[in-house]
């Protein structure tokens, strides 16, 4: 899995400058330490995204304590590195969710048929 903001804090693609989702590229940092932090919670963390989007712990909560900011900034460089992978595979161009089979994007995915 890999995350791909679609908000100019750290998408540096115009497009996301004008209609961008905006916290996105902390919900994908906070994501990124926890999945470090605390493996075991970051699929719970993730469903916490779509149900309660206002209640949701800052990526201060699991970067605490000694290694808190080389913590930050290895979750960080993912997200960058998640982006850069994005934007070369095209993801500027059409957005997200894209899903990627055997290397190659399957689109219709989100049918039942699929």
């Amino acid at each position: 899995s890999r995350t791909f903001p679609l908000d100019p804090a750290c998408n540096p693609h115009p497009k996301w400058t004008r209609a961008g989702h905006r916290g996105a590229c902390d919900a994908a940092i906070t994501f990124e330490l926890v999945r470090t932090v605390d493996p075991d919670n970051a699929v719970k963390y993730v469903a916490s995204l779509f149900d309660e989007p206002h209640t949701i712990p800052g990526s201060d909560q699991y970067a605490t304590g000694i290694g808190a900011e080389r913590e930050k900034r290895t979750a960080m460089e993912r997200v960058r590195q998640d982006i850069e992978l994005g934007a070369s595979l095209g993801l500027n161009d059409i957005g997200t969710p894209v899903v990627y089979l055997a290397g190659r994007r399957f689109d219709g995915w989100q049918t039942p048929a699929a």
